[in-house]
């Protein structure tokens, strides 16, 4: 069927209220991301809603065997009974047959083709020859037909699955939530060369696990024993055989159920992930295997442990170790042939040792023929997955031998978010013992080899430290009582090998614990190895922990995803990390993100924060959803931003004159901005209170008499504000001079920032006690003394726009020296008014490093102490230094001129002299 937006079969994914489609299968909707239109057909996310798990061996899964072939591109499967897919949901749900909507996982367990030669390289199979076994996919169901038993899938398949090759179909309960209560379980029917082995488990938001999730021992079958073997001595070695006398039976693997095999389901050989049977007479069952491990060449010889009891002294004599240690992937090899005298296996006490196969041994010779160890597989989530296989039989005809142990078993965890203290567990079950103790006399038979490790995919988007485990089977061990005087008392007959390790591989986080060990070899208690009770069993080698599960294989034709970025920094900031939200109305889905343009995008939580590190500039952020299944948006949303952490600077370009006798103070403002568009400006005049927005053209009213500053910063559209901020100080004296003069009180005091002296001497103003100005309570200041008993205070207020420099005060400076000292401070380079020396000046500066800037002085003869300001004679500046040494700093920063008593007369004074004595002059001609 043509799956179009508005044909038949389409609708909006509103089937369940709040649970949406899952995205494991669908169509695209030709409208894009606006239409979002998928197909019923698809698996419906939560379906079955919430599950508590509460009891032990709790199976959720339904299974039914593959009836047909199912080529890839293909949209149906048929399968044995459509009954055999209604599953039990539990108290809440009942039984529910297969319905659309539903999701499906098909895999194909065996049907590989193997070497079938009678040599060491018996069971190999090579990746071509792999056919379909491992396939698997996940498929959500679209429709189903019962009277023909087929059901339909929501698209083409994308593998190939033969009915011949043990391909079944499963049912995949889908929940909300599922939580498995400590104490309870989830497991599998035992695999049964049809159906099982296999768990697999969806949560679309989490799967709460405190329980256990166990397929240990659930997946290929050991070999099974018989009670036949050639007589001791025979000699036989054979790696594939039709005849049971030859040997014991091979375990259960991708290629089958040894009765599969043909001429070969007896005999050491190893049929690929399977282990090989023990040979006669008496030799133990090889392990079974799973995952390729380090890549290691495979031998079938498994691992010679030097941590074993006499291991360092009997490996070494082993005729397959070439004097040395032999470590093999796969499964452990199965132990010696039966023997019956006791010798020294090894040689660590000194002694030579007997090697295997030596007819010191008695019996059969203590050969080194016991069945191999299992061929590794390489498993992948996005390739194939394999179940454990099984061990080897060990070789009997007592009645005692013990089967190969049952290989690890499948699970697949689909869920948002695994958490909680629980396991999941795929061990290789143990070799079966050979149990000749209650036996008298004692007639050993060999054990089984360990089963391998299974398989474990856990496809989460987090993934809390629960704990993992794919371990292979331990080897079986024999169990004989040895009883003094009978014909057995030092019998032995060889161990089983151990299993290999399984597979395993994770999402969203790291295991608290996990492992992938091979299985130890088995051991026996004849008192005749007792220096070396491995006796030839070895160890199967470790498997795979840290595979992959970040994709996994669906069935799907397209799928519409649907991202949102819900919130966003604004599209000018100065926050670095940035912070990000998004959603989807698929449930169950998780993001990825790339940061400018970066891939592969990367997975990002829904709540996002770009690194602290960005740099300024223009940035990028494209998210997009992604389904548990791997499907992802292909039409990512987009937002771009810019990054500006540069504070501008502001800049005050003009303010008031300083002093000022205005109330009123006019400024202007600029900011070094590049973008000057958008830059405010936020002034604080004093430095109480807050900044608050002023315009770039500001003026300020009502200002009070006294010293103010304003501070002024500048903000950018990005939400940078200058630090520190700029500021212009200026002096404001509306009140004039005339009030200074006339509030004047004896003894010197400060009034709008001049100082007011009546009948003041030098010695009286010492530097230490001397008054100081309003403002400048750090001791700033210039004073400077004319007369030290000058009987007239004079009033004098100064701009500050010149150094002014000290003047020393000796008092006894003559009258041209006066002048010059005065000149310095405040003269004009001329004559000076008559009086004028009696003068005090006294200068308010604004810098304590340089002294005092003035730009104009005001100086009242002392006949004029009531002139005001405004109608005294400016003097000009001048900028000449002090002369003749006068200059001397004194303490506090005050500075003085100290009086000129032996001052030449003034102009004034001689004017007045001449008029006298004309006056007695023309008296007298009178």
């Amino acid at each position: 069927m043509k799956c179009t937006n508005g044909e038949p079969g389409l609708q909006r994914a509103v089937a369940l209220g709040s649970v949406l489609l899952l995205v494991v299968a669908g169509c695209r909707s030709p409208s894009g991301k606006g239409g979002s239109a998928v197909a019923v057909k698809q698996a419906l996310v939560g379906k079955d809603g919430a599950r508590t798990v509460t009891a032990a061996n709790t199976i959720v899964n339904r299974y039914s065997a593959l009836v047909a072939d199912a080529a890839a591109g293909t949209s149906a499967v048929t399968v044995n009974a459509m009954s055999d897919l209604a599953t039990d949901l539990g108290s809440d749900g009942g039984l529910q047959p297969l319905a659309v909507g539903d999701l499906l996982l098909v895999i194909q367990m065996a049907g590989a083709t193997i070497d079938s030669s009678d040599t060491p390289d018996y069971g190999t199979v090579s990746d071509a020859n792999l056919n379909n076994a491992g396939n698997y996919e996940l498929a959500g169901v679209a429709g189903v037909t019962t009277s023909t038993n087929s059901i339909t899938l929501s698209c083409p398949l994308k593998k190939s699955y033969a009915a011949t090759g043990k391909a079944q179909v499963i049912r995949v309960a889908q929940y909300t939530t599922l939580t498995i209560n400590s104490g309870a379980s989830i497991t599998a029917p035992a695999w049964d060369g049809t159906v099982g082995g296999v768990v697999a488990v969806h949560a679309a938001t989490t799967l709460q696990l405190d329980g256990t999730i166990n397929v240990s021992a659930k997946g290929f079958r050991g070999g099974a024993t018989d009670n036949s073997s050639a007589a001791p001595g025979s000699n036989v070695v054979v790696y594939r055989s039709a005849n049971a006398t030859d040997g014991a039976e091979k375990g259960e693997s991708i290629a089958g159920l040894p009765a599969d095999f043909g001429t070969g389901r007896y005999g050491r050989g190893a049929p690929a992930n399977g282990g090989g049977g023990g040979d006669s007479h008496n030799a133990g069952g090889g392990g079974g295997a799973n995952a390729a491990a380090s890549g290691l060449t495979w031998t079938g010889q498994g691992v010679m442990l030097s941590s074993v009891l006499g291991g360092p002294g009997a490996w070494p004599l082993d005729p397959s170790s070439g004097g040395g240690f032999t470590n093999s992937s796969g499964g452990g090899r199965g132990g010696y042939t039966y023997s019956i005298s006791n010798q020294n296996a090894t040689t660590t006490d000194g002694g030579a040792g007997v090697a295997p196969g030596n007819a010191l041994w008695a019996g059969d010779s203590r050969r080194q023929v016991g069945g191999l160890g299992g061929h590794p597989l390489t498993s992948s989530p996005t390739g194939r997955l394999f179940l454990g296989g099984g061990g080897g039989a060990g070789d009997g005809n007592d009645g005692h031998a013990g089967p190969g142990g049952v290989g690890g078993g499948l699970v697949f965890v689909i869920a948002g978010t695994v958490t909680g203290t629980g396991s999941i567990l795929a061990n290789g079950g143990s070799g079966g013992d050979s149990d000749s103790g209650t036996v008298t006399p004692a007639n050993g038979d060999a054990p089984g080899g360990g089963g391998g490790g299974g398989t474990v995919v856990v496809h989460a988007a987090v993934l809390s430290p629960v704990s993992i485990a794919a371990d292979g089977g331990v080897g079986g061990n024999q169990l004989i009582p040895n009883g003094a005087g009978s014909a057995g008392t030092d019998e032995a007959e060889g161990p089983g090998g151990g299993g290999g390790g399984g597979y395993i591989a994770v999402s969203g986080g790291t295991p608290a614990a996990v492992s992938a060990n091979g299985g130890l070899g088995g051991t026996t208690n004849s008192r005749a190895l007792t220096e070396f009770p491995s006796n030839g069993a070895t160890a199967g080698h470790p498997g795979v922990t840290d595979g992959d599960a970040t994709a996994i294989l669906y069935c799907t034709a397209s799928v519409v995803l649907d991202t949102t970025i819900e919130s966003a920094p604004a599209k000018l900031t100065n926050v670095a990390a940035a912070t990000f939200t998004f959603s989807s109305p698929q449930i169950g889905v998780t993001f990825e993100c790339s940061l400018d343009g970066v891939l592969p995008f990367a997975v990002c939580p829904a709540t996002y924060t770009t690194p602290a590190t960005l740099k300024d500039g223009p940035h990028t952020l494209d998210v997009r959803a992604k389904d548990l299944n791997g499907n992802v948006d292909d039409t990512p949303a987009h937002y771009d931003w810019t990054l500006d952490t540069v504070a501008p600077n502001a800049r005050i370009l003009t303010g008031p004159p300083d002093p000022s006798t205005s109330t009123t103070a006019h400024f202007t403002f600029s900011s070094d901005d590049t973008s000057e568009e958008g830059v405010t400006f936020q002034c604080r005049l004093g430095t109480l209170g807050d900044f608050a927005p002023c315009p770039a053209d500001y003026t300020i009213d009502g200002l009070t008499d006294g010293s103010h500053t304003l501070y002024v910063r500048a903000r950018d559209l990005a939400g940078n504000v200058s630090d520190p901020a700029a500021s212009y100080t200026w002096a404001v004296h509306a009140a004039g001079l005339d009030a200074a003069v006339e509030d004047a009180a004896p003894g010197g005091q400060t009034i709008d920032g001049a100082l007011v002296v009546e009948d003041a001497e030098a010695e009286d103003l010492a530097v230490d006690t001397g008054p100081r100005l309003d403002g400048a309570a750090d001791g700033r200041g210039t004073v400077v003394f004319l007369d030290a008993r000058a009987d007239v205070a004079a009033l004098v207020d100064l701009a500050t726009n010149r150094d002014v420099p000290a003047v020393a005060a000796d008092g006894r400076a003559d009258a041209e020296d006066a002048d010059v000292g005065l000149e310095d401070a405040i003269g004009d380079g001329g004559e000076l008014e008559a009086g004028a020396r009696d003068a005090l000046v006294v200068v308010e500066p604004p810098s304590r490093d340089t002294g005092v800037r003035a730009d104009q002085a005001v100086v009242l003869p002392p006949d004029a102490a009531g002139t005001t300001p405004d109608t005294a004679v400016p003097v000009v500046p001048n900028p000449d230094a002090a002369v003749n040494g006068m200059l001397k700093v004194m303490g506090s920063g005050f500075c003085a001129v100290n009086p000129i008593r032996n001052s030449a007369p003034g102009l004034f004074t001689l004017f007045l002299v001449a008029a006298f004595g004309l006056l007695l002059v023309l008296r007298r001609r009178r």
